[in-house]
């Protein structure tokens, strides 16, 4: 089975390194991927409350205070729709998504 994971209270990209490393070594983990800047992990194996509390003693032995909690699947999916989109389009276009975007528009006289 694959979860997604939200990570709190992680500032260390090489602590998140480190955790990754020592989660994927778990009984029961197949594999660990950390997406740092999203503070996510996707966390594919045999995945039972006992080994998320485990995953969590791992990583608060590397970096005190991170809390790693199962991420709903339907929030999973809605979330993923909302942020994980690309935008293509012109600067002096809106692409319609809702978004504020920080665009230098420059406007010509055609």
């Amino acid at each position: 089975m694959e979860k997604y994971f939200s990570v709190s209270n992680l500032d260390c990209a090489h602590c998140g390194a480190k955790i990754e490393e020592a989660i994927s070594k778990l009984e029961g983990i197949e594999s660990a991927v950390l997406n740092f800047p999203m503070k996510k992990f996707k966390i594919k194996g045999n995945i039972t409350d006992e080994l998320v509390a485990k995953i969590n003693e791992v990583a608060n032995s590397i970096e005190a205070g991170v809390v790693i909690a199962a991420i709903e699947e339907a929030h999973h999916h809605s979330r993923r729709h909302e942020h994980e989109h690309e935008h293509h389009h012109h600067h002096d276009e809106e692409c319609g998504c809702g978004h504020e975007h920080e665009h230098e528009h420059h406007h010509h006289d055609e």
